[in-house]
């Protein structure tokens, strides 16, 4: 009995372990196999989200404040996002038309305010954000 018991688990601790890796590596590359963005990808917001604007600043220096993203508002991804990225940056396509009621005006008036931008979390496309 005792002589069974080390055969079965010197079979059984390989296939055990080939196992275990076979099924980590499938749940990983379902968690980072995600949609690809292209750069000018339009999306809409289908239901109003809050996240967070990143202010950008003419110096090393970059903020943000929470804000809701209300339904209708269109977004426009500023540059590539590959499938194994999560996340994608994105402005809205009338950023002048957003800054001006979302941006605190201390913010918009200061001489070294750059611009906004979204990092938004593919995760929510389709849920919060559709293609357009």
């Amino acid at each position: 009995m005792r002589t069974l018991k080390r055969i079965v688990g010197v079979v059984l601790w390989p296939l055990l372990f080939v196992f275990a890796n076979l099924w980590a590596a499938v749940i990983l590359r379902k968690r980072t196999h995600m949609l690809a963005v292209q750069k000018g990808q339009r999306f809409t917001v289908v239901k109003e989200f809050s996240t967070t604007v990143l202010t950008h600043w003419r110096a090393p220096y970059t903020d943000g404040f929470p804000c809701r993203l209300s339904k209708g508002t269109i977004l426009v991804s500023v540059s590539e996002s590959p499938t194994t990225k999560a996340a994608f940056t994105c402005v809205p396509e009338d950023l002048d038309g957003f800054i001006l009621p979302n941006v605190p005006e201390d913010i918009r008036q200061d001489p070294k305010f750059s611009g906004i931008s979204f990092v938004i979390e593919k995760k929510n496309i389709g849920v919060y954000f559709s293609w357009i």
